[in-house]
């Protein structure tokens, strides 16, 4: 799962949703600066980039 994924069931309350659903859109934010980034660069560096960086508890 990529990083800011969570599975429903664990968070039921509404605060914690919505501090899952801000970080998630600043990760996407996140996510479109490194690929706009990259369309520049000869070579990608798309390792820091959210979607494809591991949630902790994933491993």
């Amino acid at each position: 799962r990529p990083l800011g994924t969570y599975p429903d069931e664990h968070f039921t309350e509404e605060m914690p949703k919505i501090f899952i659903k801000e970080f998630q859109e600043k990760l996407a934010e996140i996510s479109k600066d490194v690929k706009e980034r990259n369309q520049s660069k000869r070579l990608k560096y798309h390792y820091l980039d959210p979607e494809v960086i591991e949630n902790s508890v994933s491993i």
